[in-house]
């Protein structure tokens, strides 16, 4: 992959460990919804019930939804914010985590980025001049905002998105396995890869429906993450006593 890698988005996510497969138990540094609580979204468009138990999970009272919700709604207001789970800035998500969820364990604030020719491939797919819905990534992504040096490598996810934006990783479908035995891939402490010279292979062979995994477009992403200055935020593995580790 080529040296430049430009900004996807911020997200600001609740660490979970992972309920299935190969991995279970084990946290994985996805930015994908399918596998981590991501602490923007769902907060304007949420029905009651769905509110009440969002509420009950992270310790929000009534005043501190509806302080939520006028953030947001403000944020979308001024342009802020142009996408329902992502950041544009990062000083934007660490407001927000200040602000909202700083009594929260295992917070992680992650970033993704995409090299010149992924982002190309993903603007040209998400061209919302054809029949496309615009999906809040390549909004960001069409802004070229270069990815910032001072943020912590943590090694490359495969995430396939789907028309509203949200994505899956490449471990919704536990093939991390398979991948790295066809390709030659290594998984980290994070549970992601990395870097490699055949991710073209890698994303084709995704795109074809070769291994099974949801028939949308796959990319491949770096995955940084972001130290707030918060206490209770959560660690990499490396320095993390509590994180399971099975690579």
């Amino acid at each position: 992959m080529s040296e430049e890698y430009y900004l996807g988005g911020y997200y600001l996510l609740q660490l979970t460990p992972c309920t299935f497969g190969t991995y279970k138990d084990t946290i994985l540094y996805s930015c994908s919804n399918c596998l981590n609580d991501n602490l923007m979204e769902g907060w304007i468009t949420a029905k009651p019930e769905l509110l009440e138990k969002m509420k009950a999970k992270y310790g929000i009272d009534d005043s501190g939804a509806d302080s939520i919700q006028k953030w947001i709604g403000e944020k979308f207001d001024t342009r802020q914010i142009i996408t329902p789970d992502a950041f544009p800035e990062r000083a934007l998500a660490v407001e927000f985590q200040s602000g909202f969820f700083s009594h929260l364990n295992n917070v992680a604030l992650l970033s993704i980025h995409f090299d010149r020719l992924e982002a190309n491939e993903l603007l040209n797919e998400f061209n919302p001049k054809e029949t496309r819905i615009v999906t809040g990534i390549n909004e960001i992504l069409g802004k070229n905002i270069p990815e910032n040096h001072d943020e912590r490598f943590l090694g490359f996810d495969l995430i396939g998105i789907e028309n509203g934006g949200q994505f899956h990783s490449f471990h919704c479908h536990d093939i991390g396995k398979e991948l790295e035995n066809r390709f030659g891939l290594q998984l980290n402490r994070c549970g992601l890869f990395e870097n490699s010279n055949r991710w073209a292979e890698v994303t084709a062979c995704l795109n074809d429906q070769e291994i099974g995994c949801e028939p949308v477009p796959w990319f491949v992403t770096k995955v940084k993450m972001v130290k707030t200055g918060t206490n209770k935020e959560a660690e990499t593995p490396q320095k993390s006593r509590e994180q399971r580790s099975i690579w």
